[in-house]
């Protein structure tokens, strides 16, 4: 809060200047001046410029209230076109209603084009990009703006109304202050009554911020100006973890957010006598404590489709369904899934089962600040004297209860009296290794020929069930060996054969069967043959060949393998050297290779790798570290095995 005059009335005029900036926006008359200047020389690699980024919030102590978007954008290439060719902004019926105030096209000629109102559509949100179903209740205003051409821009001001507050009293929002477009200005200004005294913290960066109070209102300001643009970085994780955030909460703390959670779901939990028999049925062949959490966990997963349903009540989008509803009609999303699976597990008896919020998406949340409009999922929560066992209704080709990239996330367990923020936990490392075993031999004409089979686990397991699932065995066929050739360009594969993804009582086995003609380099009586196995690092080496980087390095889980393979090569020809035994071995990762002659066999060579990424995360201060050891890993792949004529 400003104490002195002078730090007032610099305030008051910011806040004037900046008001006659956006009303002159809004009726045309200055865009042309606001982006004459602008050159695309300036901004190297950029597509656009976000010239002007405005965000006006005004609440009321109800929770009520309105947020108005006003943006000016110049594009300087058809990429750039392309992105903001079109703005859309979603919303729940139940909450909210969107109206577009104005928007135009600004040509390179300096004529200023309002968008038709054709070019303005409100329609039912797709449940997924293309799709022809539709979710009710949640609509989508989309601008099109036509004609949009290089060294032009768009602008809008688009107002979104909150009739009903889903929140009850009170508040919270998060801003991205960074983009992976320059941004010139950006500006975010908050008025609400001082009866919802306002917290907020900045994270991965600065935003300056002012206050002041006028009347009856508290008001806001968080402003940064030249933000340069975010340049991506391969596997960097999703960009609200790591660009400037800010954060903002009227709510004292998370344990207000995991009761409000508990008391809008405890009704829609009490089963009907339809989940009571069909829990009757299911727990029948259960033989343990476990077998019952299995079974019950394993109807709700399989059993019942996620389908995007109607919102219905007055906290819709956020309460579930009921579950005998659900159960009814064998469809929900996250919500009601987990609330069913709550619903059959309290009916076997297991009473302390709960909702638990989380996203998957976000490394951290702050247990000091609870801002739940990070949310974006729901799972459940079992009790145990150990802790939590965690498990995601949703995670339809998981062998686990979460998958993979749930591991060591954040969580919000909702009960009666309330939970602060915890993490999911973090399987063994051991659990995230998958098993490689190749068996080939070579002839005498220097052909390869042999195969590969991948017993998978973990997060390998998660991946190829997916894969297995989602396209038909000709693409399959193709993924794998494009994989092959990327080592071997004359590989052949010969057929692949791989165990059914739905069963889920075994691990996933894939076998691959393959020929590589000219396998060998012959100089003079020597046959010289990579030491590099099938589970080659080549298709990962980019996240090392950059020498500096700005962001983490995120592999979404722990995970490795473990290969062994035997070669058999012709009896007239004799090992003349065999790669050195290498190892590597620190916090972030573990590699460990040796190779051998058999000891029956002359004429057969074994290897043996055991590689894994320790951690999920590898923050950019030890990635210099990391790499060096990446580098000498990947220089393992050039050691040879010579042979040699007899």
């Amino acid at each position: 809060m400003f104490t002195s005059k002078g730090g007032m009335m610099k305030l008051l005029l910011s806040f004037l200047c900046a008001s006659i900036f956006i009303i002159n926006c809004t009726t045309g008359i200055k865009y042309w001046s606001a982006i004459e200047q602008i050159g695309a020389e300036e901004y190297e690699g950029a597509n656009a410029l976000i010239v002007f980024d405005s965000t006006e919030i005004s609440l009321e102590r109800d929770g009520t209230g309105s947020a108005t978007t006003h943006r000016l954008i110049k594009v300087f290439n058809g990429l750039g076109r392309k992105k903001y060719g079109e703005a859309t902004f979603s919303y729940i019926t139940l909450y909210d209603t969107v109206v577009v105030q104005g928007a135009w096209v600004i040509k390179p000629d300096k004529r200023v084009i309002k968008v038709p109102q054709n070019a303005i559509t409100d329609m039912p949100m797709p449940a997924w990009e293309g799709s022809k179903f539709y979710i009710p209740n949640l609509r989508l205003v989309k601008i099109t703006f036509p004609e949009l051409e290089d060294g032009g821009a768009v602008a809008y001001k688009v107002k979104t109304i909150t009739h009903n507050a889903p929140f009850d009293s009170t508040f919270d929002y998060w801003e991205l202050f960074e983009s992976t477009e320059p941004i010139k200005k950006k500006v975010l200004r908050i008025s609400l009554p001082p009866a919802m005294p306002l917290r907020y913290k900045t994270v991965n960066g600065d935003v300056e911020h002012s206050d002041t109070t006028i009347k009856d209102r508290v008001i806001h300001t968080w402003q940064k100006s030249n933000i340069p643009r975010v340049v991506s970085e391969p596997a960097m994780p999703p960009l609200e973890n790591v660009l400037t955030k800010l954060l903002i909460t009227c709510t004292n703390s998370w344990q207000d957010y995991s009761r409000w959670y508990y008391k809008i779901c405890e009704p829609k939990l009490a089963p009907d006598s339809e989940i009571i028999n069909k829990v009757r049925e299911l727990v029948v062949p259960a033989k343990s404590h476990n077998d019952t959490i299995r079974a019950l966990y394993e109807f709700v997963c399989k059993e019942i489709r996620y389908v995007e349903t109607e919102l219905i009540g007055k906290k819709g989008g956020y309460e579930p369904a009921s579950a005998g509803f659900t159960f009814k009609n064998k469809y929900g999303v996250c919500r009601d899934k987990a609330a069913l699976l709550v619903s059959l597990l309290r009916t076997a008896g297991i009473k302390e089962s709960y909702m638990v919020l989380t996203n998957p998406m976000l490394l951290k949340m702050d247990p000091a600040l609870p801002v739940s409009s990070e949310f974006n999922h729901a799972i459940v929560a079992i009790r145990t004297d150990t802790g939590y066992l965690y498990l995601d209704p949703t995670a339809e080709n998981s062998v686990r209860y979460l998958v993979p990239y749930e591991e060591d996330k954040p969580v919000l367990v909702c009960t009666r009296d309330g939970e602060d923020i915890a993490r999911t936990p973090v399987a063994p490392i051991d659990s995230n290794l998958s098993q490689v075993i190749s068996e080939s031999e070579l002839d005498e004409a220097g052909t390869l020929k042999g195969k590969t089979v991948i017993i998978a686990t973990g997060a390998t397991d998660y991946q190829l069930r997916n894969i297995l699932q989602m396209f038909p065995r000709e693409r399959i066929e193709e993924l794998f060996l494009s994989s092959i050739k990327a080592e071997h360009p004359r590989a052949k594969m010969d057929s692949i054969k791989y165990s059914d993804p739905r069963n889920f009582s075994q691990p996933i086995e894939l076998s691959l069967f393959f020929t590589i003609p000219d396998y060998v380099l012959k100089i003079n009586k020597e046959w010289h043959l990579s030491s590099g196995s099938m589970s080659s690092l080549g298709s990962q080496s980019g996240l090392w060949n950059i020498s500096e980087r700005n962001f983490p390095i995120y592999l979404w889980a722990r995970a490795g393998s473990s290969s062994r393979s035997i070669l058999k090569f012709p009896r007239g020809l004799k090992i003349k050297s065999l790669p050195e035994d290498k190892s590597y071995e620190d916090n972030l990762i573990s590699f460990h290779t040796k190779h051998r002659v058999d000891k029956k066999e002359k004429n057969i060579i074994i290897s043996e790798t055991l590689f894994a990424f320790k951690e999920a995360l590898i923050e950019k201060e030890d990635y210099a570290g990391f790499r060096e050891n990446m580098k000498k890993i990947e220089e393992t792949k050039l050691q040879e095995i010579i042979l040699e004529e007899r």
